[in-house]
């Protein structure tokens, strides 16, 4: 994701807005710690999740700051809402430390439908979390449960919302 920046009084600071909500407001900003921020070919800041060895903290006045923290990873969970549809997403395992919600709407008032997203903070290599979608799908799945690791990859097992355990019995 390609970082924005503003300077003040000489110094540069990178965040990113996360959510387009009503009329495309924004659900909260997040700013990066410079030792977390990558540059593409062309010199951008960029940053990618998911980001290891990094959390989210609040601060004293209620702004939210990744910063480097040991054996913690942040993964960037998003769900696309079928057509003038809705979407949720459940973290399963592990628990999160930090779990931030956000929606982005698909017109300008969501009539379109509204997608949702969730920034979460996990001690570990990877996050399991089951989705939901509702609206006119086109043939793509409705629910499922997915796992995304550290290093990006991510298994999506569709159609399925009992657990991998269950199916696993009951195929046995």
């Amino acid at each position: 994701m390609r970082l924005s920046v503003k300077e003040f009084e000489g110094k540069r600071f990178h965040f990113l807005d996360f959510g387009s909500g009503y009329h495309g407001r924004k659900n909260f900003r997040l700013w990066v710690n410079r030792q977390l921020v990558r540059h593409d070919e062309d010199g951008e800041p960029i940053i990618e999740f998911p980001v290891r060895d990094a959390q989210v903290l609040r601060t004293e006045k209620g702004s939210l700051v990744l910063k480097p923290s040991e054996g913690v990873t942040t993964f960037d969970l998003f769900v696309k809402c079928g057509y003038r549809g809705s979407a949720s997403i459940e973290v399963l395992e592990p628990a999160p430390l930090v779990e931030l919600d956000y929606v982005v709407y698909e017109s300008p008032a969501g009539s379109l439908g509204v997608s949702v997203g969730k920034l979460v903070c996990v001690r570990g290599e990877k996050v399991k979390y089951r989705w939901e979608r509702t609206g006119r799908l086109y043939g793509a799945p409705g629910e499922g449960i997915s796992v995304v690791y550290a290093d990006g990859r991510t298994e999506v097992l569709d159609g399925l919302l009992d657990g991998v355990e269950e199916l696993e019995e009951a195929l046995t």
